[in-house]
């Protein structure tokens, strides 16, 4: 579970990864390590977006350890002119606090009884290697390479003293890679346990209906073929796909911002997607006199029942273009509010009989609602 920040005098006190490995609560959650695993994954798929990676390689091997292995560009190595040390030194040690929303690979290697990382970039093979957060083996050559093969290989163990289960549950790592691959079309996401001798493989070529189709398996929905569209602007790229269940409530509700489950910021989006939604099968409802004069459609009557995954991808000029974690600018609200509503609209409109359907789904909830007095 997570703990409560530090006060500002331990922050005076604390330095580098004793923070971390003294709170562990406070930068990850401490039930199992799948939040460390999540971390690594991450920075592979991150490259996959920026268009410099198209496979991630995942082992667990039979020590507990995990392995993680991109064809991106490699982690920088470069000596750092200030700190006198390496780039990629400085990414495994460096630490913020309090800590931002994602947790870094310091954290990752703070609680860890031991971690090595290859990096291969230009045309040599680096090595790095940590015990306890602790250099063990600093940055050194390994082997010349092709100035082709490049990418970052990071194999930790965590130390299960800061976790209540030292163990990684397969179940939800599987599931975390299985989203990186829908969230980055052409990405081929593979895991090995190494305790089973079984190995998965994900691969999508499209948007996210076939993965929602894929999560809510044989369950009754409308329509059949997931409803899809977004909003693709020059800093926020939003998609989504949604549709509604017939045989009960909704199974299925994902957000993620820039490939991380969401938090404040994908809160955010997801209530502007309700927004611009709801709005859209009201007009529909309306203009097709579906709507009696004693009901007015709320959102949570369109919302009950559906099922949806959401992508936000926000990129902020104050970091170099790069991703963030960070809250839509006003007007790029604006913008994903009225997309969504427009593409609804345009599905609706196009698919009258479905539409309908779905509409009147949204006048039952709205009856049921009254009813209860909700």
């Amino acid at each position: 579970m997570m703990s409560q920040p530090y006060s500002a005098s331990e922050i005076v006190v604390l330095k580098g990864l004793e923070a971390v490995r003294r709170r562990p609560g406070m930068y990850t959650d401490t039930q199992r390590p799948n939040h460390l695993a999540q971390e690594v994954i991450h920075n592979g798929a991150l490259e996959a977006v920026e268009g410099h990676c198209t496979q991630i390689d995942v082992t667990l091997f039979g020590d507990g350890s995990l392995q993680v292995a991109d064809d991106g560009r490699g982690l920088p190595v470069e000596i750092d002119p200030l700190a006198n040390v390496s780039a990629l030194e400085l990414i495994l040690t460096e630490l913020y606090c309090p800590p931002p929303p994602r947790l870094g690979l310091a954290v990752v290697n703070a609680l860890s009884r031991r971690l090595d990382c290859w990096v291969r970039r230009g045309t040599e093979e680096y090595f790095i290697s940590f015990r306890d957060g602790e250099l063990h083996s600093k940055l050194t050559v390994t082997r010349s390479i092709d100035r082709h093969t490049t990418g970052t290989t990071l194999r930790f163990w965590p130390d299960p003293t800061f976790f209540d289960s030292g163990t990684f549950s397969v179940p939800d790592l599987q599931h975390t890679l299985r989203v990186k691959a829908a969230l980055c079309p052409g990405l081929r996401v593979t895991f090995s346990n190494e305790a089973t001798g079984k190995k998965d493989e994900w691969f999508f070529t499209d948007d996210l209906r076939t993965y929602l189709i894929e999560r809510l398996g044989q369950s009754e929905r409308l329509p059949v073929e997931p409803i899809t569209g977004g909003c693709h602007a020059d800093s926020v790229v939003v998609d989504y796909a949604l549709n509604w269940a017939l045989d009960g409530r909704a199974v299925v509700r994902e957000s993620y911002v820039n490939l991380l489950p969401s938090r404040k910021g994908g809160t955010q989006v997801e209530e502007l997607l309700r927004a611009g939604v709801a709005r859209a099968v009201r007009q529909f409802s309306e203009a097709r006199g579906l709507v009696p004069h004693s009901i007015e459609l709320a959102p949570e009557d369109v919302w009950e029942k559906a099922s949806f995954v959401l992508s936000a991808k926000i990129q902020t000029e104050d970091l170099g273009g790069g991703l963030t974690d960070g809250r839509l600018a006003s007007s790029h609200a604006a913008l994903v509010k009225s997309l969504a509503s427009d593409s609804m609209s345009r599905w609706l409109q196009l698919h009258p009989d479905a539409a309908e359907r779905i509409a009147r789904l949204a006048l039952a909830t709205a009856r049921e609602r009254i009813r209860d007095g909700r």
